[in-house]
């Protein structure tokens, strides 16, 4: 019962982290197709808003992972949900800044969040592969892997921002976006499988 409600968790946690990862899509977007000064502050509040929801769906499935069984934790997978959630809430703090008209220490600030984020996923990667064999470890890890690569776009975005070159850094933002909503959404779906075999 305990496994049942850890991974309820873990589960819920995912849906919360592709919702998420949806919204900073579309504010990453708008971002990327517009320059007026209306548009882009949309943009950034969906960017904010959308790794704000990140970061609780992170969090909640690093508190799953910590209720499972002793013997079943996984620590890379919990370190990487902490530090995903952590990576999310400073590009919280990042969007906030440009808001505020502070975009230099924003835009620096975003590169670290992404790049604390792509850390985090990558753990949870690594520690799904190391973890015991099932049935839905090949979807979870094909997940993962998929938003460590987006989000090591969007670290890669972000540093063409800090240069200056605004909107070739907007877009590749909004290509990494994207690949990684389709990676969460990917381990989301690996989740739900697992959590239906469970009930």
């Amino acid at each position: 019962m305990d496994d049942f409600y850890s991974t309820l968790l873990e589960t819920a946690g995912g849906w919360i982290q592709a919702a998420g990862a949806a919204i900073v899509s579309v504010g990453g977007t708008i971002l990327a197709s517009t320059s007026e000064d209306s548009s882009v502050e949309k943009g950034l509040k969906l960017v904010a808003i959308g790794n704000g929801i990140e970061a609780a769906g992170n969090a909640l499935q690093a508190i799953g992972r910590e209720k499972a069984a002793v013997e079943k934790r996984m620590n890379l997978t919990i370190f990487g949900a902490w530090l995903q959630a952590a990576g999310n809430v400073t590009n919280v703090a990042a969007a906030l800044l440009v808001l505020d008209d502070e975009e230099e220490s924003g835009f620096k600030l975003d590169v670290l969040g992404d790049s604390v984020q792509f850390l985090g996923a990558l753990s949870e990667t690594v520690g799904l592969r190391s973890s015991e064999e099932s049935p839905f470890l090949k979807t979870l890890v094909s997940g993962n892997l998929i938003q460590s690569f987006g989000l090591l776009i969007e670290a890669i975005g972000a540093l063409y921002i800090v240069k200056g070159q605004m909107k070739l850094g907007e877009r590749i933002k909004a290509i990494g976006n994207y690949i990684q909503t389709a990676g969460v959404t990917i381990a989301a779906i690996g989740l739900t499988e697992k959590l239906e075999s469970e009930e």
